[in-house]
C-alpha cells in the first residue's frame, strides 16, 4: 500500500514537472500521433488546451522537411537507441499553426506507453530570440571587423602587462607589410619606444599608462622596417574586470602624417604671409572669430593704432570703432559681399584716445580652417579735414554768392521800385502841375471874378452916389460884400492848405457837444443859402465827444458847402449825426464813434474819378461851371485823420452823392 501510494506520488510530481515546464513536451505514439501535450507546447506551437492530441505530429513540422522527418522517426523508432544523439539537443524548424516556421532545439527519448506499445517523448524549446541575438552578435561583430578593417584609423588592444595582443587591418596601411613582419603583436608599449621613453612627452605617456589612466591623442613619430617615419595619434581606455582589476587598454591609432605636413605647410605659408604683412607700409590687420579678436597686426597697424605686440593679444576689432554705428554698417556690407573697398570710418588711437578717419579696405577669406578678415587702413584725417575745409570754403562762397545775388536782386528791385516811384511821382507830378496850372487859372478866374463886380459896384457908386437911395445903396454895397467874402473864403482855403502842409495846424482837443456844433454851422450855412433848405437830423444819444472844435466845424463846413454847391437843381440837402458803437459791423474804426453824413441831390461823381476825390486840386468832371478850387476835400480828410476818424462816400449819377464821417467819440484811446 505504501510502495503502491510513493508510486502514485511519483507520478503526481512527474506529472506536475511536465504541466510546468516552460519547454514544450510532446508524447507521440508509434504511429506518430500526438497523445500528450503540456500547456508550454498549446502556447509555443499556437494551439488551444487539448486541440494537439489525436493530431499527427506532422502539424509541427513545415512543409519542406515532413517527409525527412517521418523517415528519421521510423529509423528511430526500429533502432535498438533509447534516447536520439545521444540525449542532446538538435537544432530544428518548426511550424506553429499560424504557419510560421520558427528555430527550436528538441530531444527524443523513447517511453513505454500504458498500453504497452513503445512512444517518444520530444523536449522541444522555441530559441528564437536567441538565435535571432546570436545572429545580431554575429553581423555586430562582422560589421565591426569590416570596419576595423578598412577604416583608415586602426583599433588596437593591450593586456595587463601593456602588450599588444590584437591590432586591425588598419594599422597595415600605417606602418606598411604584415603586423607580424612588423613585430608589434606581443611587443610591450615600452620596448616599442624604445629610447624615446627619455623623452618628457614619453614619460609622462608612460605614467599615465602606469596608473591605468584614460589618454587621448597622443602623437608620435613611428619608424617602419623600411625606414619610412610615420607620424601616428592614439587615443587609449583602460579595461577592468568586474572585480575592478586591470586587464590591459583598447584605443584607436590613426596615421596623422598628412595632417603633420600639412600643418608644417601652413606654419611656413602662415610665416611667410606674416612676412608679407609685416614688411607692408600699409597698416595691416588679421582678425577672426565672431568677436573680430585680433590674430595678427604689422608694425604699421600697431603704430598707427598705438598698441605694443604684447597688447595683441585679446584686442578685438570692434573695440577701435568710435561709432558702433560704423562697425554695424561694415558688418551689414561683409554679409552680402567678400571685400569691401575704400568704406570710411572713424578709429580710436589706443594710447592717447585720438579719434582718426580711416578708409578701410577688407577682405573676407579662409585661413587655416577659420573664417578672417584682412583689412587694411588708410589714415585719411588730413583730407577730411581738408574736404571739410573745402565744404566750409564751398558753403561760404555760396553763403556770399547768395547774398551777393540776394543785394544785387534787392537793389535791382530798390532802383525798379525808385523808377517806378520816380515814374509815379513824375506822373503825379505832371498832374499835379497839371491841376496847379489849373488851380491857378481857377483861382485867377475866382479873384478876377469877385473883383470884377467889386471894381464895377464901386464905379456905378461913384458916377451915382448922388441919385442912389438907399435901397440901390444897400444892394450895391451888399454885392461888394459878398465878392469880398467869397475872396476870403477861397484865400483861407488855401492859407489852411498850406498850414497843414507845413503842420502848422495844432490840434486843440477837448470835450465839447457835436450836436450844438453842428446845428451852429448849419444855422450860418441856412443864412447864406436861401435856395436851399438844410435838413438836419440828430440820433438819440448823440452828444458830447472829445477833439478839436474848430477843426470838426472846418469839416462840417466844407462838406456842408459843397453840398449846397453841387446840387444847384435841389431845393434841400441832409445832414445827419448818429452813434456808431464798437461792435458795429458798418464802423471802421472798432471803437464807440460819431457818424456825419452829409448828402447832395446833385449831378454825382463819375466812377472813373472816385479814387481822386480827395487829392489835392481835384475836381470832378461834373463841377464845370461851378465855382471851387479842388482843396476842400483834401483838408477834410486830413482833418479826420488827425482825430483817428475815417472819410468815405457814395454816389450815383444824377441821384448826389453822401459823404460819411466816423470820428470816435475819444480819439485819445489811440495815443
Amino acid at each position: 500500500m505504501g510502495k503502491t501510494e510513493h508510486g502514485n506520488d511519483d507520478r503526481i510530481w512527474a506529472h506536475a514537472i511536465v504541466e510546468m515546464a516552460p519547454d514544450a513536451i510532446i508524447g507521440v505514439d508509434g504511429r506518430q500521433l500526438i497523445v500528450s501535450a503540456n500547456p508550454a507546447a498549446a502556447e509555443i506551437f499556437g494551439y488551444a488546451q487539448g486541440e494537439l492530441v489525436g493530431q499527427s505530429v506532422d502539424i509541427l513540422i513545415p512543409d519542406d522537411i515532413r517527409a525527412q522527418h517521418a523517415a528519421m522517426f521510423e529509423r528511430f523508432m526500429a533502432s535498438d537507441l533509447r534516447v536520439l544523439a545521444g540525449g542532446k539537443s538538435m537544432p530544428v524548424r518548426a511550424q506553429r499553426k499560424s504557419g510560421d516556421v520558427f528555430q527550436a532545439e528538441a530531444t527524443l527519448s523513447k517511453v513505454p506507453l500504458p498500453n504497452g506499445e513503445t512512444g517518444v517523448t520530444i523536449m522541444l524549446r522555441d530559441v528564437t530570440e536567441r538565435v535571432r541575438a546570436n545572429e545580431a552578435l554575429r553581423r555586430s561583430e562582422e560589421r565591426f571587423r569590416d570596419f576595423a578593417d578598412t577604416a583608415s584609423d586602426w583599433l588596437w588592444e593591450m593586456d595587463e602587462n601593456l602588450r599588444f595582443i590584437y591590432l586591425s587591418d588598419g594599422v597595415k596601411l600605417t606602418v606598411g607589410g604584415s603586423v607580424a613582419a612588423g613585430g608589434i603583436i606581443g611587443k610591450t608599449r615600452r620596448e616599442l619606444a624604445g629610447e624615446d621613453t627619455d623623452d618628457e612627452k614619453w614619460r609622462k605617456h608612460m605614467a599615465l599608462l602606469d596608473e591605468h589612466k584614460p589618454f587621448r591623442e597622443f602623437d608620435y613619430t613611428y619608424v617602419t622596417h623600411t625606414g619610412e617615419s610615420v607620424h601616428v595619434s592614439i587615443s587609449g581606455k583602460p579595461v577592468f574586470d568586474a572585480d575592478g582589476n586591470f586587464k590591459g587598454y583598447r584605443g584607436a591609432g590613426r596615421d596623422v602624417t598628412d595632417v603633420v605636413r600639412y600643418q608644417k605647410k601652413i606654419a611656413v605659408s602662415e610665416e611667410r604671409l606674416r612676412m608679407i604683412l609685416e614688411s607692408s607700409p600699409v597698416p595691416l590687420v588679421m582678425s577672426g572669430g565672431a568677436d573680430g579678436r585680433v590674430l595678427f597686426a604689422n608694425s604699421a597697424w600697431r603704430a598707427a593704432i598705438e598698441v605694443e605686440s604684447d597688447d595683441l593679444e585679446g584686442l578685438k576689432i570692434g573695440t577701435l570703432f568710435a561709432d558702433a554705428g560704423d562697425q554695424a554698417a561694415l558688418d551689414r556690407i561683409l554679409s552680402e559681399s567678400r571685400h569691401v573697398q575704400g568704406h570710411l570710418v572713424r578709429f580710436r588711437r589706443l594710447r592717447s584716445g585720438d579719434v582718426f578717419f580711416a578708409s578701410l579696405n577688407v577682405t573676407r577669406m579662409d585661413f587655416n580652417g577659420e573664417e578672417v578678415l584682412i583689412t587694411g587702413i588708410l589714415d585719411i584725417t588730413e583730407r577730411i579735414v581738408a574736404e571739410q575745409a573745402l565744404r566750409k570754403s564751398e558753403s561760404e562762397l555760396r553763403r556770399h554768392r547768395d547774398r551777393l545775388e540776394e543785394l544785387v536782386h534787392d537793389r535791382t528791385l530798390e532802383l525798379e521800385n525808385k523808377n517806378s516811384q520816380l515814374e509815379i511821382a513824375l506822373e503825379s507830378e505832371k498832374r499835379y502841375s497839371a491841376l496847379q496850372q489849373e488851380f491857378v487859372s481857377l483861382v485867377s478866374h475866382e479873384f478876377r471874378t469877385p473883383l470884377t463886380i467889386i471894381d464895377s459896384s464901386a464905379q456905378r457908386l461913384l458916377r451915382q452916389k448922388a441919385e442912389l437911395d438907399a435901397e440901390t445903396l444897400k444892394d450895391r454895397v451888399g454885392k461888394i460884400r459878398s465878392a469880398v467874402s467869397r475872396m476870403t473864403i477861397l484865400i483861407e482855403k488855401t492859407l489852411y492848405a498850406s498850414r497843414l502842409d507845413a503842420g502848422n495846424v495844432t490840434m486843440e482837443p477837448e470835450w465839447f457837444d457835436l450836436t450844438s456844433m453842428a446845428r451852429r454851422v448849419v444855422d450860418r450855412q441856412q443864412e447864406v443859402c436861401e435856395q436851399h433848405h438844410i435838413r438836419m437830423a440828430v440820433a438819440p444819444g448823440a452828444g458830447e465827444i472829445f477833439g478839436d472844435p474848430g477843426l470838426l466845424e472846418q469839416v462840417l463846413v466844407n462838406l456842408l458847402s459843397n453840398a449846397v454847391k453841387y446840387s444847384p437843381q435841389a431845393d434841400h440837402v441832409d445832414v445827419s449825426l448818429g452813434i456808431c458803437s464798437a461792435t458795429d459791423a458798418s464802423n471802421p474804426l472798432k471803437t464807440d464813434a460819431y457818424v456825419m453824413r452829409v448828402r447832395d441831390f446833385g449831378c454825382g461823381i463819375p466812377d472813373d474819378e472816385r479814387p481822386q476825390m480827395f487829392q489835392r486840386f481835384f475836381r470832378a468832371s461834373t463841377s464845370k461851371g461851378i465855382p471851387g478850387t479842388g482843396i476842400g476835400l483834401n483838408v477834410v480828410r486830413t482833418l479826420v485823420s488827425l482825430h483817428q476818424g475815417e472819410i468815405g462816400f457814395s454816389s450815383k449819377p444824377e441821384e448826389g452823392t453822401e459823404f460819411v464821417v466816423h470820428i470816435p467819440r475819444d480819439f485819445s484811446v489811440f495815443h
